[in-house]
């Protein structure tokens, strides 16, 4: 126990200095990536920058963009995301971007696509009816939403648009 309050006696001072020269250190790097983050955009474009593969930072960009009402610039980040890693959620956004921009067959396709990865999604199923309808293949518009309503009875939109396909 002498021994042990010796050495902290001895070596307080150079441990202190340490501990402080680390907290300094640390101090700076926080301002330095504050500086990185004016902005949640500045932020994902950082990531994407240090990270090209970060499929999440694209995705983000793409709400980002969506929100300021720039539906290329979102498309595109949407995109990126989808050539990193393929989701259903990526064709999902991909598939209703598109259907708002009009472009109902790449809308029709991007949800096909979120299908094959979640064939139960009835989301997807009936994305897939209201495109389809919207690009005039009422077979395959038929289809989707009848095995939606298989799925989910209670969805309305499935039922109405079913019965719009009925009525072409």
């Amino acid at each position: 126990a002498a021994l042990l309050t010796k050495f902290r006696t001895r070596y307080r001072w150079p441990f202190d200095i340490g501990v402080a020269a680390v907290v300094v250190s640390f101090m700076v790097l926080t301002f330095q990536q504050s500086l990185v983050w004016k902005d949640t955009e500045d932020l994902f474009r950082n990531v994407t920058r240090h990270y090209p593969n970060a499929h999440i930072a694209h995705i983000n960009l793409g709400y980002l963009h969506y929100e300021r009402g720039e539906r290329e610039e979102a498309l595109s980040e949407f995109e990126q995301a989808l050539l990193i890693r393929p989701s259903q959620l990526g064709y999902h956004n991909v598939g209703l971007l598109t259907s708002e921009m009009n472009r109902h067959e790449e809308s029709l396709i991007a949800h096909l696509k979120a299908l094959e990865i979640n064939p139960d999604s009835v989301d997807e199923l009936v994305n897939v009816g209201i495109e389809a309808l919207a690009t005039g293949k009422l077979e395959q518009a038929e289809m989707a939403l009848k095995r939606g309503l298989s799925l989910d009875p209670t969805r309305n939109l499935a039922r109405e648009t079913l019965e719009e396909v009925r009525r072409q």
